[in-house]
């Protein structure tokens, strides 16, 4: 004896479909995430690059504290400060800053 299936093969329809919605959901959100994530890692990269380029320019000799504005997309403000060690190293700080995030690197020289 079998039973009737009327109207079941429209349920199993249905689950599938949105089963299939749910799948598509979840992988929208994985490619924004994964876009955003590499947003953020092109970003940082330039943002270590410019510090690495400020240090590298105030480390082998005695300078001063300053700023500038790198162009791209987002522009990165840079700003370095020298402070006199008096009698030990000088302390040199650069702070990349782009949108609402920013990125330190520090290091010493002695005179």
């Amino acid at each position: 004896m079998t039973l009737p299936r009327n109207g079941f093969t429209v349920v199993e329809a249905l689950v599938a479909l949105v089963l299939a919605a749910l799948a598509a959901a979840a992988l929208a959100a994985a490619v924004a995430a994964g876009a955003r994530g590499l947003t953020t890692a092109r970003n940082v990269s330039r943002a270590v690059l410019a510090g690495q380029d400020a240090l590298g320019a105030t480390v082998p000799g005695p300078s001063e504290s300053g700023a500038d504005v790198l162009a791209g997309d987002p522009p990165l403000a840079r700003r370095w400060t020298v402070d006199p060690g008096r009698g030990g190293p000088t302390a040199i700080a650069v702070e990349v800053a782009w949108g609402s995030r920013a990125l330190v690197l520090e290091t010493s020289r002695w005179p």
